[in-house]
């Protein structure tokens, strides 16, 4: 069971990822993938990796 979600603060996080700059969207990334992005990758998609990733860890990821 996971621990009680802080939405505001998931929130915050969230719509912090669209002030980010384009080189802090590609460390994220390559911090999480252990590799850098496909080239040509567009920045949405950037964006949603990130959101994603702090979902992920507020709420827990996809089971195996």
């Amino acid at each position: 069971m996971i621990g009680a979600i802080d939405h505001d603060l998931i929130a915050e996080k969230l719509s912090a990822i669209t002030q980010l700059s384009r080189k802090d969207l590609v460390e994220r990334w390559t911090s999480t993938n252990k590799r850098p992005p496909p080239k040509g990758i567009s920045r949405r998609i950037l964006e949603y990796s990130a959101a994603y990733q702090v979902q992920v860890k507020a709420c827990g990821g996809l089971s195996p």
